[in-house]
C-alpha cells in the first residue's frame, strides 16, 4: 500500500504494482520472453507426438512459426490438431494468466471445403480466412509464377546479381538448369513453366526497346 502528496496533504492509501506502459523500451522483450514459453510449451506438444506436423523432407517438419507478437501453427487438417492448439493455449493461460484472444485468431484450410473450415472456426470461436492474402506485407496464395504477382524490382535485382556473376546456390541451380547465360539470351530453351522464365522473357523484352 502507499500513497502520495498532493498539495502537501497525503492522498487516501492504494495498492501499487509494478508493469509496463505501451511503447515502453522493455515491452518488446517482455513479449519476446513471453512468446519464448509458448514456444517451448507447445514444442514439447509437438515433440510429443500431439500434434500432427507437415512434413518437409526427411529430416524437416513445419509445425509453427513465432514472431514478436505473432503465431501461425501449421498442421494436417485434423481437429484433433485445432483441439490440441486450443489445449495449448488453455494452459498457457492457466500458467501465465495471459488469455489469447480468439477473436482475432483465423483459421485457414488448403483444400478444404470452405463449409468445414467455417464449421471448425465456429467450434473453437475464431474467424477464417483464405488466399490470397498479405502476411507481413508478402503475398501469399497468388498466382506465383506469374511476374505479376511479385515485386518486379526485386526480381530484377535476381538478374542483375546473377549477371554479375553471384556465386550464390540459387545462380548455381540456375546455371546448371539453363546454361552459364541462365537463358537470359534465348528463353525459349526453357521449355517448362517456371518464375524464371517469366523474368527471362521481360529482359528480353526490354532489351529489344
Amino acid at each position: 500500500m502507499g500513497s502520495i502528496l498532493v498539495n502537501g496533504n497525503p492522498t487516501p492509501k492504494f495498492k501499487y504494482h509494478k508493469g509496463l506502459k505501451q511503447g515502453s523500451p522493455l515491452s518488446p522483450f517482455l513479449s519476446i520472453l513471453i512468446m519464448e514459453s509458448l514456444y517451448f510449451l507447445f514444442k514439447n506438444v509437438v515433440n510429443a507426438s500431439a500434434y500432427k506436423v507437415i512434413p518437409i523432407d526427411d529430416t524437416l517438419t513445419l509445425s509453427h512459426l513465432f514472431y514478436a507478437d505473432d503465431v501461425m501453427f501449421v498442421g494436417k487438417w485434423d481437429m484433433a490438431n485445432v483441439n490440441t492448439i486450443v489445449n495449448v493455449l488453455k494452459c498457457f493461460f492457466l500458467d501465465s494468466n495471459l488469455k489469447i484472444n480468439l477473436y482475432k485468431s483465423k483459421l485457414m484450410g488448403i483444400g478444404i471445403p470452405h463449409n468445414e473450415v467455417v464449421l471448425a472456426a465456429k467450434s473453437i470461436g475464431c474467424l477464417t480466412f483464405s488466399v490470397p492474402f498479405n502476411f507481413l506485407d508478402v503475398k501469399v496464395g497468388g498466382i506465383m509464377s506469374g511476374c505479376s504477382s511479385w515485386d518486379e524490382a526485386f526480381l530484377f535485382k535476381w538478374i542483375w546479381r546473377f549477371i554479375s556473376q553471384d556465386p550464390s546456390l540459387r545462380s548455381r541451380f540456375i546455371k546448371g538448369m539453363y546454361g552459364p547465360k541462365g537463358a537470359l539470351d534465348n528463353p525459349h530453351i526453357i521449355t517448362r513453366r517456371s518464375p524464371w522464365l517469366d523474368l527471362t522473357r521481360e529482359f528480353k523484352s526490354l532489351s529489344l526497346k
